[in-house]
């Protein structure tokens, strides 16, 4: 094969490879670096995410446009390119406003008793961290004893929802998020032995648990409040903001009192017994059989979605339960239950 010397100029193919670019390639291989990178100038520095997430999130974020972008980019353009900015703001705008279509949704409950939930949380005041246990009362909003202390195992979870069960009944379905602790060996016995029917949450859907959560950020508030005023006594300070919130008159009660609320619903849940708690399941299952065979059979990742489904439908053929959903359509995939 015959060798040809060309100059660089000449070996370039016009809207294929411009000079410039041969020339900047050439001298990329000679230092030894990258022969393609990002398009725009090269940015330097390390890039604390935390606080460039923070910034992103105080912005204003409307239906289709962010103000006050023009500052972030001011601040971080010598360390991320605008369009990773931009990227990074319109993400976190569609994530903001389908959590607040998602927590728009809402489900009355219109037996108390019949449905709790139970939640983990942290707490820190002045430098003291410690873990918030939580049962609280769907419909009417009472929450329960809270325990605080180190994260609870599941053997600690179960005697205190065996010792709840006695004190006031047991509900007829509980939910709860994935935690190991809430799905232990010990807790699945306590709720087979008092025929409570579990309604785990979704995975990634935050809202799904709303009602519980809120219910954490309102003992937070009262234990604060107390703290300030000089109290210590952590539990103590738990168990009397859960007293002063159990007998505050709440607008969504018709103004009545959680505990007032809470107690109005021990005759209809007398009904409740063992023999009729399997009926239900049965039901339950029924219609999760019917909802698999319709699908062509429902994979493992499949069942929890139909099993909250089918519970979900249940109530609702009961008319122990109203959804009231969002007018404007969710174009993501939307789980039932988020409150």
């Amino acid at each position: 094969m015959e060798k040809q010397e060309l100059p660089y100029r000449e070996s370039c193919v016009p809207g294929l490879l411009a000079y410039s670019s041969l020339m900047r390639w050439k001298r990329r291989i000679v230092r030894r670096e990258a022969l393609v990178r990002k398009p725009g100038p090269q940015k330097f520095g390390e890039v604390d995410m935390r606080q460039f997430r923070k910034d992103i999130e105080a912005l204003r974020h409307g239906r289709k446009r962010t103000s006050g972008v023009k500052a972030v980019r001011s601040k971080w353009d010598k360390r991320i390119s605008r369009r990773v900015i931009s990227e990074a703001v319109r993400l976190y705008r569609e994530e903001y406003h389908r959590q607040r279509r998602a927590m728009e949704r809402h489900v009355r409950w219109h037996v108390p008793g019949l449905v709790w939930a139970v939640d983990d949380t942290e707490l820190s005041m002045n430098g003291i961290r410690m873990n918030i246990h939580n049962v609280r009362d769907m419909a009417s909003r009472y929450t329960f004893r809270p325990l605080l202390g180190e994260f609870p195992k599941g053997y600690d979870v179960a005697e205190n929802l065996r010792i709840l069960f006695l004190e006031n009944g047991a509900p007829l379905f509980i939910k709860k998020d994935r935690g190991s602790n809430l799905n232990s060996v010990e807790v699945q016995r306590v709720l087979e032995e008092f025929g409570v029917i579990e309604l785990n949450s979704p995975r990634h859907y935050p809202p799904y648990n709303g009602a519980i959560e809120n219910c954490q950020g309102e003992l937070k508030a009262q234990m604060q409040v107390m703290h300030e005023r000089g109290a210590s006594d952590f539990q103590l300070m738990a168990e009397l903001s859960a007293h002063n919130l159990n007998h505050r008159r709440r607008a969504c009660l018709s103004g009545a009192s959680s505990c007032a609320c809470f107690s109005s619903g021990a005759v209809k849940m007398k009904a409740y017994g063992l023999k009729k708690r399997k009926e239900i399941r049965d039901q339950i299952m029924a219609l999760v059989r019917q909802m698999s065979e319709n699908i062509g059979g429902a994979k493992s990742q499949d069942f929890d979605t139909i099993w909250r489904v089918a519970v979900e439908t249940w109530l609702r053929q009961h008319g122990l339960v109203t959804v009231l959903n969002n007018k404007k359509c969710n174009p993501i995939k939307r789980e039932s239950w988020s409150h």
